[in-house]
């Protein structure tokens, strides 16, 4: 190899005249050795100057050369190298910390949320998109508009008024009677990763399926929503009240209406994820109803043919949800009685407050046609973690006026300042899946969920230090930026 000890060593004998001492490849053991002596030195010294060339360049450089580097851009204490940060992760931090936008408002989001994975709050005094106007009500934005959030149920319009699945047991097994054949609890069936109904059905010729029940229901119109995975059937027949009316389902491909009976109206089917369809139907019931109002039944083929021999294996996933409404909202869990929600609360500053946080990359938007937007206007996008939301500036007659986020008062006193509300990271609260003491995430012939942890995988991460230091790197020179730090 170029600049080892060997290589130096043919060299330096090479050099020498052949007649006297030999060929590089002849042996003399005296001469040699003088060589041998000096060839090691000039390898080391090699080496040293390899080393040394490699310090010059931020893309090859190592060891400490790197922290001293940092040093010099950006001051002492400004990017130290993390506990256990390898150089290649250090490199792309101080790469990363010098091409980074600096002194605008946006550098401050953009580090933040490369810190920190959540995108933070930001209120400037004295811009008016950040503040509301004086005698101006944003909550008026609000008031009569059509909340939805876009999540793996589709576009769902929540309510503002309290709601109930009044199907008892919608995604397990305690209330089920499944005359021909068994059914268990499956975790990660359902369309969003939680558990449904697991119908299987026996050898036997007969029914195949599986009801749900709730309390007697009065005469009214129901809104039906039934999320449903094959699993090894592709054909299905609903009845509901004792089949005062009934749908035929054909999943073989992206999902059919085969055909409906009695008094349902509304009916339709989509793909939503995970191998699951999402059936929706609104159910007129004339009189008192059913204990037992929903019956779905595995079919064999398109002839919709209920009795049939089973396989003892084939069978299907479910959830269930009804409410007495025209049109079903967003899913709900029950277990031994019917669960009340209301999906969302609107304060007098105009901000959406929502039962639950919206799962990460859900999008929550705004629609109403009185006050001019009748395009989605956005509210936010859920993190898994936030549930509360604001209005942007509209495409309506509120455009043109400049205000329009509501919460924050603007201020002229208040020159080159802002506000930051960042955000922790959410790593930082726990660990998914991780078992205490006495409790099991798995079991017997099961694939198990726990998992092996230490406060190490917690601890000794972001801290609010580095929220602080992160935006007084990056703010422009002369401004105060007040910082709240939130979970």
């Amino acid at each position: 190899m170029i600049g080892d000890q060997s290589d130096i060593f043919n060299r330096l004998k090479g050099m020498l005249p052949s007649r006297w001492f030999g060929t590089a490849s002849d042996p003399v053991p005296l001469i040699d050795a003088v060589l041998s002596g000096f060839a090691t030195s000039l390898a080391f010294l090699y080496s040293l100057y390899l080393y040394a060339k490699l310090q010059t360049r931020i893309n090859t450089a190592t060891d400490g050369w790197l922290d001293l580097i940092a040093a010099d851009f950006f001051g002492p204490a400004a990017l130290q190298r993390k506990t256990g940060q390898s150089d290649s992760s250090y490199r792309n931090a101080i790469k990363v910390a010098l091409l980074r936008e600096k002194a605008t408002r946006n550098a401050i989001i953009n580090t933040l949320v490369s810190l920190t994975g959540r995108t933070p709050i930001i209120v400037e005094p004295q811009r008016p998109a950040d503040t509301g106007a004086y005698g101006f009500n944003p909550a008026a934005l609000l008031v009569g508009a059509s909340i939805f959030r876009s999540d793996w149920q589709g576009n769902q319009l929540l309510f503002s008024t309290p709601r109930s699945n009044l199907l008892l047991h919608s995604q397990d097994t305690s209330a089920g009677t499944a005359t021909r054949g068994t059914a268990s609890n499956a975790a990660t069936a359902g369309a969003d990763g939680g558990q449904a109904i697991q119908f299987v059905e026996t050898t036997a010729a007969g029914g195949h399926h599986f009801a749900v029940a709730a309390g007697t229901l009065a005469a009214g119109s129901y809104a039906f929503s039934l999320q449903i995975r094959p699993n090894g059937r592709n054909y299905f027949q609903i009845q509901f009240l004792g089949n005062i009316a009934s749908i035929n389902l054909d999943l073989s491909s992206t999902g059919a209406i085969a055909a409906k009976a009695g008094s349902v109206s509304n009916v339709s089917v989509v793909q939503i994820s995970n191998g699951t369809f999402l059936l929706k139907a609104t159910v007129s019931v004339g009189t008192t109803g059913s204990v037992v109002p929903v019956d779905v039944f595995s079919t064999i083929d398109s002839t919709f043919a209920l009795s049939y021999t089973g396989d003892g294996a084939s069978g299907f996933y479910v959830r269930f949800h009804m409410e007495s409404a025209t049109v079903a909202g967003a899913y709900i869990t029950t277990t031994t009685s019917a669960t009340t929600v209301t999906d969302y609360a609107l304060s007098s500053t105009g901000r959406v407050t929502t039962a639950s946080p919206p799962l990460p990359a859900a999008a929550m938007t705004a629609i109403s046609a009185s006050d001019g937007f009748t395009t989605p206007q956005p509210l936010g996008v859920g993190d898994g973690y936030t549930n509360n939301f604001a209005m942007t500036i509209p495409t309506g007659p509120y455009a043109p006026i400049g205000y329009g986020v509501a919460g924050s008062y603007g201020s002229l006193v208040l020159p080159y300042q802002a506000f930051v509300t960042a955000f922790r990271p959410i790593s930082n609260i726990g660990i998914a899946n991780v078992a205490g003491y006495g409790i099991s995430t798995g079991g017997y012939s099961q694939p198990s969920q726990a998992e092996y942890a230490s406060m190490s995988m917690v601890s000794g991460g972001v801290t609010d230090g580095d929220i602080f230091a992160a935006i007084d790197a990056v703010k422009p020179a002369g401004t105060i930026v007040w910082t709240r730090i939130s979970n």
